[in-house]
């Protein structure tokens, strides 16, 4: 249904990433389609000229990555790092560990390139 609607408001870009957050938000225990939809709407921002918008997507995809990578046990710190640039980063605490998780391949080497990648 998210996606008719996205259709329907492609010509509205608040109305469109509104959705898209919607869905970002009910992918909680899917890692990889949070990151997703979190890059769609980063991408969006971008298109649309709001740099700060975009660049908080993105703050919210490496947090996202690192709280994945926490609870592996491969970063130490998790998505709390990043909870000076935003108190709104406490949302990819509340990833939960189920069947979604098992498909992700979020590592430290991806981590840093999608970082660098996005900066350019």
């Amino acid at each position: 249904m998210a996606t008719a609607q996205m259709k329907e408001h492609e010509n509205d870009p608040e109305m469109l990433v509104d959705l898209q957050y919607s869905l970002a938000k009910s992918y909680a225990s899917t890692p990889e389609l949070r990151k997703t939809w979190l890059d769609s709407m980063a991408r969006i921002h971008v298109k649309n000229g709001d740099l700060s918008e975009a660049a908080m997507c993105y703050v919210h995809v490496a947090a996202l990555v690192a709280e994945y990578l926490t609870r592996k046990g491969m970063f130490r710190q998790g998505c709390i790092a990043f909870r000076v640039i935003t108190p709104n980063i406490d949302e990819e605490a509340s990833m939960m560990e189920d069947v979604g998780m098992q498909d992700v391949h979020f590592n430290e080497v991806s981590k840093h390139q999608h970082v660098r990648t996005d900066a350019h």
